[in-house]
């Protein structure tokens, strides 16, 4: 069943005095982990909803026009899960199938192994690892002592210290802090690449590259958080009828920009579909291509929201507007290496 965003978080982001809040509640982490939302497309023996990879990004959408933050952390939740194919069965069980697993961590290899009996020591900080207040796992990256290869393992919770530095103007809530790790153990059946699929072989959402999966993640945030700007400033226009009348000629030519801003949002989303659909149905595609055509959409998404919140005025300052918070909760996202340049 596809879950009711709106309903569920309902009596979210809301403050006493009704102004719109930007913060994430641990009642709202509950939320996401009793509906599953960190379990979108994962089957239903591992916990999850079985739903297709484009209704999942549907809903990460969705928890991104509710709240920028809100689906920064779903699509982080849900992204962990590609690496559930790149382990044998029984070990992917145990680490996803907990109804509150959730794994977060970072790609880029900061640190560097020894090797010791049964795996390696390692010690080290990773930046960016968004949802590590509740996560139960970890992702590291890593160069092996006196060699260029890289790897990537899982570690426990309890092996990971957590350095509070997450303080952005956008994207506030997704604890998107630095982790340590100090001479920890890590066995070789932690190991994994994303490039060696063990398990899961009939799941199509794995046939997507991993790093198009990624950008198609991030960019339903772009989505939601642009889709809440537009909405939220159709909203405020309308209730002005003061500016209406005041500035005929300015409200026509902030109407026409919206308008611009619902096009290029429709026709992005229906590229983006495009593309997933034909990775699918195994076409043949210019990787490259797609990846910088992904890109150009996030660069052109963020020159229209730069351009709205310059129109917005004075109004726009106010950190309580959520056509503020959007706003600034799309700079965060866009400010993504993925979204910037190939990699």
């Amino acid at each position: 069943m596809f879950p009711n965003l709106q309903t569920i978080f309902q009596s979210s982001f809301q403050t006493e005095s009704a102004e719109y809040s930007n913060s994430l509640t641990e009642k709202d982490i509950q939320l996401i982990f009793e509906n599953k939302l960190f379990k979108c497309f994962l089957p239903e023996s591992l916990g999850g909803l079985n739903l297709g990879i484009l209704d999942t990004l549907k809903i990460i959408e969705e928890a991104s026009f509710i709240n920028g933050s809100l689906g920064w952390l779903i699509q982080i939740g849900n992204g962990g899960n590609y690496f559930v194919t790149n382990f044998n069965e029984e070990k992917a069980r145990e680490y996803f199938t907990p109804i509150d697993a959730v794994i977060a961590g970072s790609g880029t290899p900061t640190a560097v192994a020894s090797i010791t009996e049964g795996g390696y020591l390692i010690s080290g900080k990773w930046r960016f690892c968004s949802g590590s207040e509740y996560a139960t796992l970890f992702t590291v990256t890593f160069k092996i002592e006196g060699t260029e290869d890289v790897m990537s393992a899982v570690v426990k919770r309890k092996d990971v210290k957590i350095i509070q530095d997450w303080k952005t103007i956008g994207l506030k809530n997704t604890s998107t802090n630095t982790i340590e790790l100090e001479n920890v153990f890590i066995p070789e059946d932690s190991l994994f690449t994303v490039m060696k699929r063990k398990s899961f072989f009939e799941d199509p959402i794995y046939d997507l590259p991993f790093l198009v999966y990624a950008q198609a993640f991030f960019l339903q945030v772009v989505y939601g958080t642009f889709r809440r700007m537009i909405s939220t400033y159709k909203d405020q226009l309308e209730q002005n009828v003061n500016y209406q009348l005041r500035h005929s000629e300015k409200s026509l030519k902030v109407s026409e920009m919206l308008e611009d801003a619902s096009d290029l949002l429709m026709n992005s989303k229906s590229e983006l579909e495009s593309l997933v659909n034909s990775i699918l149905k195994k076409e043949a595609i210019d990787l490259n291509k797609a990846q910088l055509s992904l890109i150009e959409q996030a660069a052109n998404i963020k020159k229209l929201a730069n351009q709205l919140f310059t129109e917005r005025g004075i109004e726009a300052l106010y950190e309580s507007n959520p056509f503020s918070i959007a706003y600034l909760d799309l700079l965060a996202v866009s400010q993504h290496k993925l979204l910037n340049e190939l990699v």
